[in-house]
């Protein structure tokens, strides 16, 4: 995926959408272009696009039993997505600095958060950059599926 143009590929995955409308998503080839560094097929690809446009996407089961685990990790999270709710300039810069100034504050590493924030995110373990993840879901999205992962946990 990634030796192809971002044009090629923006015209090979149509078939391959459950949905046309999303194509129709001005940050539509942004998150093509996101995701496709990870992606072997189309079908993989349509898939890692999911949970931007899908809020009924499941939770990697090992991810959710971690973060279950951790239990300091509900308290953080919380006070985390009121930070985030509360940026005004949603751009991958300040979101680095956002969690790693949080973090620091808290005395904790930033792998604490960055794990279940990817989960949270994506329903996935791994991924592209999380800042870069981040900033193409949206703010609005971002804070709705910090709240369902909390609810789950």
């Amino acid at each position: 995926m990634s030796s192809l143009s971002l044009e090629r590929i923006l015209e090979a995955i149509e078939p391959y959408l459950p949905e046309k409308e999303w194509m129709r998503d001005p940050d539509f080839p942004q998150r093509v272009d996101l995701m496709r560094t990870r992606a072997v097929t189309l079908v993989e690809l349509v898939q890692m696009l999911e949970p931007f446009y899908r809020d009924d996407f499941s939770y990697d089961p090992k991810g959710l039993e971690k973060a279950r685990k951790e239990t300091d990790l509900k308290p953080l999270l919380q006070e985390f997505t009121r930070s985030l709710s509360e940026l005004n300039d949603w751009q991958i810069a300040e979101l680095e600095t956002l969690l790693r100034s949080f973090t620091e504050q808290k005395g904790i590493k930033p792998a604490v958060l960055i794990h279940p924030l990817r989960l949270a995110i994506s329903g996935k373990t791994s991924g592209p950059g999380l800042f870069e993840l981040l900033h193409a879901m949206g703010k609005e999205n971002t804070v709705k599926r910090l709240e369902k992962l909390l609810s789950t946990l």
